[in-house]
């Protein structure tokens, strides 16, 4: 479990989680890294809940073959790339109430299908600019 962990100023990723399973990352903030915030490879079903990431000079978060991460009231602004990058055979990972503005390039965007957006009143995800995120993946 990772609680209120500061990654910053790191010469790679701020947290960069490879074949992690069934882990909880909560409350971290990762910024100003010379790569991505958070980079998930081959990562499965882990929680991401209330995370700050900013200011990297790639992706906030970056996922990578990677299947039923969860991730819950995180937040992805001002990256050099994007926000958030769901890709390479990602899939059935649930966002939820999750924010992501002012990134360089896409604030969210879908690469690998299907993955499931919360798009209602109540704690819905706000992305800025999206690309990719395809009809039916909204609940």
């Amino acid at each position: 479990m990772g609680f209120n962990i500061e990654a910053t100023n790191n010469r790679n990723d701020g947290f960069h989680i490879v074949r992690s399973e069934g882990n909880v990352f909560h409350a971290n903030t990762a910024a100003a890294n010379d790569d991505d915030g958070f980079d998930l490879d081959t990562a499965i079903a882990n929680l991401f809940i209330s995370s700050v990431v900013h200011e990297n000079r790639n992706k906030g978060f970056n996922l990578e073959f990677s299947v039923g991460n969860f991730f819950l009231d995180n937040t992805s602004n001002d990256n050099g790339d994007r926000g958030f990058r769901v890709s390479h055979g990602s899939r059935y990972n649930p966002f939820v109430g999750n924010m992501a503005c002012h990134n360089k390039s896409f604030d969210f965007e879908e690469n690998s299908n299907p993955n499931f957006f919360r798009r209602n009143v109540f704690s819905k995800n706000v992305f800025c600019t999206v690309f990719g995120i395809r009809p039916g993946e909204e609940f």
